[in-house]
């Protein structure tokens, strides 16, 4: 992954839900609770998905992305989350959508990208930002609770909405 060489020092893993799910369009909830025993003063998440996440801490949002990119050179986000942490149990949240589309069947044959076969996931870490280094504090890993969204469906056709017109209302 990419911004910085911090591919030593990751501990967390990509995880995915272990249930059986169509081919595209999935959107998969992921939920960990975490307990501070202090309030750290810094804390960074670095976060990326396949494809798309929005990310919540303790209920208040935090932020959304990837960029899209090439999955063999991820890469990810980093929020300062300190402001959304609390002493005692903490909750971090996310929601993952895997499309697995590709560009060229959406209508856009002016839009070429390779994008080789992947599936969906999920990587995220907490880190406590200290003077000389970081500190470990959570990542994604097999103890994480996952469960599909059944709140958009998975058999939905693409639209292309290009070629709409607008339309202004004056007076």
């Amino acid at each position: 992954m990419t911004e910085g060489n911090r591919s030593d020092k990751w501990r967390a893993k990509w995880v995915w839900t272990g249930e059986k799910l169509p081919p595209q369009n999935q959107y998969v909830y992921f939920r960990e609770p975490f307990s501070l025993a202090t309030l750290p003063e810094s804390v960074k998440c670095y976060i990326t998905a396949e494809r798309y996440y929005r990310l919540w801490i303790n209920g208040s949002p935090v932020g959304q992305g990837p960029a899209l990119g090439h999955p063999e050179d991820k890469s990810y986000d980093t929020y300062d989350v300190t402001r959304f942490l609390s002493l005692g149990k903490n909750v971090i949240a996310v929601l993952v959508h895997y499309d697995n589309l590709d560009p060229d069947s959406q209508g856009e044959p002016h839009f070429k990208l390779f994008i080789p076969e992947t599936r969906g996931g999920l990587f995220c870490e907490l880190r406590e930002q200290l003077k000389e280094d970081d500190k470990f504090i959570l990542g994604t890993d097999q103890s994480w609770r996952t469960h599909r969204a059944f709140a958009w469906r998975d058999d939905a056709p693409f639209l292309d909405d290009v070629t709409f017109q607008e339309h202004y209302t004056f007076g």
